[in-house]
């Protein structure tokens, strides 16, 4: 993974993907970046704060190990 800096036009042009990966509804990073590497080369744009706290939900790995079902939307809804 490499990344760079974008002004927030170009992240908004046409056919550019901007991935919020901060919501309650989105895969933990980890688990994006596991299907990231099936899916092969591509770009996205991750708003500066979200990437920068990409690894603060729900104790990051702990999580899973902790809660088994904590990666579920379900109950990131809830809480």
């Amino acid at each position: 993974m490499t990344g760079r800096y974008a002004s927030k036009e170009e992240a908004k042009k046409k056919g550019n993907v901007i991935n919020n990966v901060g919501w309650w509804f989105k895969p933990w990073f980890y688990q994006h970046a596991q299907t990231a590497l099936k899916k092969g080369e591509f770009v996205e744009y991750i708003p500066t704060r979200e990437y920068y706290h990409r690894h603060t939900r729900c104790l990051y790995w702990e999580g899973k190990l902790i809660l088994p079902f904590a990666d579920q939307w379900w109950f990131r809804f809830t809480g």
